[in-house]
């Protein structure tokens, strides 16, 4: 059964699906398809999604090309990260990326169940283990008016399949940043620093936890590592991070690598 803070917060999902019921579109293109549809994909996005099953970054989870030299993504291998791990479901791309963005801009709520399926069974898959999961939060005003944190929707679904407490209020957004689509990764970094906390009441909740991390999106990892660098602040012994979708490895070559010319890393 799903826990009780989805079942008080789904009641706009349920008249939504009534309306637009998420079995009977495709979650990607938004399609008829017939019921029973593995995670409602139609054939055609199914062929396009890129899945993250091949080799990871050890450190992410973002997808490696097959070429890559190294077990480490260009991102962490030029980063000093905070986190202890972490799974990528996707390639953000095609459906996947219209998949989220319908979630976070289009008010389809009802796709975080979809994601969150997708996301538990992932953890499953790579045999991940934490004792709470807290998602990244939205600065308040921004949640506000969006109705709601897509990432807490995705992270909620996801522990009630896999039985594990979700604790958003143990992080919390201090202050507004700005948009990170259009930012580089120093600036991401820069603007992101400081933006997150612990409230001290609940430290008690963190301290010698494994913590997972769950977001819709990694691109730099900067968002989850100042979460990470948090968590791990307020006592933390492990952070692992989720996300549905990765843009792809860089292909930066890690330092002992840099002397590589073949042409397929350029």
């Amino acid at each position: 059964m799903l826990p009780p803070e989805i079942r008080q917060e789904s009641i706009k999902e349920k008249i939504l699906e009534l309306i637009f019921p998420g079995d009977i579109y495709c979650a990607g293109c938004g399609k008829p398809v017939e019921r029973g549809r593995l995670y409602s994909f139609c054939d055609e996005c199914l062929d396009s999604i890129i899945w993250a099953n091949g080799r990871n970054c050890r450190i992410c989870g973002k997808p490696l090309e097959s070429w890559y030299p190294s077990d480490i993504c260009s991102g962490c291998a030029h980063s000093v990260r905070n986190t202890d791990g972490g799974v990528v479901c996707f390639i953000y791309q095609g459906c996947v990326r219209d998949m989220i963005r319908s979630l976070k801009y289009s008010g389809r709520g009802y796709l975080a169940r979809i994601m969150g399926q997708i996301l538990a069974e992932k953890i499953i898959y790579e045999d991940l283990d934490f004792d709470v999961c807290v998602p990244v939060p939205m600065f308040a005003s921004k949640e506000k008016k969006r109705g709601y944190n897509q990432a807490e929707l995705i992270a909620r679904f996801m522990c009630g399949f896999l039985g594990k407490p979700c604790m958003p209020e143990l992080l919390t957004r201090t202050r507004q940043t700005k948009p990170m689509n259009r930012l580089s990764a120093a600036a991401r970094r820069s603007n992101i620093k400081g933006a997150f906390s612990v409230p001290a009441e609940l430290a008690d909740e963190v301290t010698g936890r494994t913590v997972l991390i769950v977001d819709d999106i990694y691109t730099t990892g900067s968002t989850v590592d100042e979460c990470a660098a948090e968590l791990k602040k307020a006592g933390a012994s492990k952070v692992f991070s989720a996300v549905m979708a990765s843009g792809r490895n860089q292909r930066r070559l890690p330092e002992e690598h840099a002397s590589d010319k073949d042409d397929k890393a350029v």
